[in-house]
């Protein structure tokens, strides 16, 4: 069998998290190593939360294209169903079950679960993200100087924006996926 769908949206769901698996074991492993503490599983979190900033629509995108179906009129036969991104996927198949039970699970960890985290990680330090009682311009100036914040890798997609926007990523990263991927969700537009 060729490659297909199920085949690349395993090898684009499971390579990103493969990555994040290896990062904290090596991280975990020279910790231990070295005998001391470090601070450097949250730096390998963050990190991998950049990177998949940059691939999260195209991962979210092969993931909402699993629940898609055509209907071909197959004559007397009645009609077939197929996977819409790939026709070689029959649609009424165990295989295709499969896939979008897989998928569906991908739909937690990626499209939700990615903009999710990156939340958190920014909602514990938005006091230091939005100082209160300060002038803006001063907020900025404690956010460059601030070092646990210079620590989180994370805390960069807040500070490209004003002090009270904070937040303003993950509506960015939600938009992103609602251009990319909310039209798969629909049957036909046309």
């Amino acid at each position: 069998s060729s490659f297909d769908h199920l085949d690349a949206l395993f090898l684009e769901s499971l390579v990103p998290l493969a990555l994040l698996v290896a990062a904290q074991l090596i991280t975990s492993a020279q910790a231990l190593r070295k005998r001391k503490e470090s601070n450097k599983q949250a730096h390998v979190l963050s990190l991998w939360l950049m990177m998949m900033f940059l691939i999260l629509p195209v991962v979210s995108r092969r993931v909402f294209q699993s629940f898609r179906c055509e209907k071909y009129d197959a004559g007397d036969d009645g009609t077939l169903l197929y996977l819409a991104s790939d026709n070689s996927l029959d649609c009424s198949k165990p295989r295709y079950d499969g896939m979008v039970a897989y998928a569906a699970i991908m739909v937690m960890v990626y499209p939700l679960g990615c903009p999710l985290l990156v939340f958190v990680i920014l909602f514990r330090h938005r006091e230091r993200l939005d100082p209160r009682g300060v002038t803006e311009e001063e907020a900025i100036q404690a956010r460059a100087d601030d070092p646990v914040l210079a620590e989180e890798p994370a805390t960069a997609f807040a500070t490209m924006f004003r002090p009270q926007f904070w937040w303003f990523e993950i509506y960015n990263m939600f938009r992103r996926l609602m251009l990319t991927c909310a039209v798969l969700l629909c049957a036909n537009l046309a």
